[in-house]
């Protein structure tokens, strides 16, 4: 699966329940933040083509893991089911 994000964006940071460095981006569909486990593998940069875009990278999660995927804390900040 294939996760546009801004890479103005992507930043090192520590996941709040483990501890485990992390790298924050945000995703260009939804505007949401996600966490990456470095090290995070772009496939590809999409330069801007206008003076006011913003580049966008591609990141390959079959490649790169999401850290929700190996958090042992993930179950504590998954949203209920009728929340989401």
């Amino acid at each position: 699966m294939l996760i546009e994000v801004y890479g103005d964006t992507r930043r090192a940071g520590v996941c709040r329940s483990c501890r485990a460095p992390v790298e924050w981006a945000t995703v260009v569909k939804s505007g949401k933040p996600i966490l990456f486990d470095p090290p995070v593998e772009v496939v590809r940069i999409q330069p801007p083509l206008f003076g006011d875009e913003r580049a966008v990278e591609v990141i390959d999660t079959t490649r790169t893991r999401v850290h929700f995927a190996s958090c042992p804390d993930a179950v504590d900040w998954r949203k209920p089911k009728a929340a989401r």
